[in-house]
């Protein structure tokens, strides 16, 4: 990922629960993270992905691998038996796809068509006092394109708000804290134990910038660390903490 270009998986129209205000919500992909409730789970992987919903396949119609430039010699049928490592990213299929059992999730965007698109929107901001927010994935795992997409928006004079997990390298976020007015942290747990259970993607932008994810003691050191620095500064604070069955529901975590 680069200052002028990212992955986006989705832009969201008239969000109510993102912030103060209507908003417009872009999901940026890729997380450091695995939680096993993970509410976007397409989001996870940096890279755009093909999604298969083998509920609508319709089995044996061949559509897909007709169009398909990777096909093995005389395989007939791909979908219900989908390869993802053989893909070529030409989108061939998805095209093709009669039932809309393939969906492209996630596509490179680069900061002017982020914001051309948002500010259509820019008369419900000014009604409502609402604004920009930055979801995911985790946004903070393309730091280069976060920072000027929020720069972009807050030069403009749009109300900018992040939702994240908060991990990321303090510098990072201390960066943002000068352009950002809002940050929504959603604090997995404040369990050591409960957070190493959701770790597990060390790899992408993320390592590169310091964002791995690590035990559940490096992931509640960073957490602290990360909203403190926020705490300290300008920048609005929510904090949510998901209540889930088996992770975060016992007594002693509530």
């Amino acid at each position: 990922m680069t200052s002028s270009s990212g992955v986006v998986f989705d832009i969201q129209k008239f969000s109510l629960d993102d912030g103060p205000g209507i908003r417009t919500t872009v999901f940026l992909k890729g997380c450091a993270l695995n939680c096993p409730w993970c509410h976007n789970p397409e989001g996870l992987e940096l890279a755009p992905q093909l999604l298969l919903r083998e509920q609508r396949c319709v089995a044996g119609c061949s559509c897909c691998t007709r169009v398909c430039p990777e096909r093995p010699a005389g395989r007939e049928e791909v979908v219900a038996r989908y390869d993802s490592d053989a893909c070529a990213g030409c989108d061939a299929c998805v095209d093709a796809c009669p039932s809309g059992a393939l969906e492209k999730v996630g596509e490179y965007r680069s900061v002017e068509e982020v914001v051309a698109e948002v500010l259509r929107d820019a008369d419900f901001f000014e009604s409502s006092a609402g604004g920009v927010t930055f979801s995911g994935g985790e946004p903070l795992y393309q730091p280069k394109f976060l920072r000027a997409l929020v720069r972009a928006f807050r030069s403009r004079g749009v109300h900018v708000a992040i939702e994240t997990s908060l991990v990321g390298p303090a510098a990072l976020v201390s960066e943002l804290c000068a352009d950002v007015d809002l940050f929504i942290v959603d604090v997995k747990a404040c369990d050591e134990d409960v957070l190493r259970r959701g770790r597990g993607r060390d790899k992408g932008e993320g390592e590169k910038e310091g964002e791995r994810g690590g035990g559940g003691e490096r992931l509640w050191r960073m957490l602290r660390e990360n909203l403190r620095v926020i705490a300290g500064s300008e920048s609005a604070l929510w904090v949510r903490v998901p209540l889930v069955a088996g992770y975060t529901d016992g007594e002693e975590s509530i």
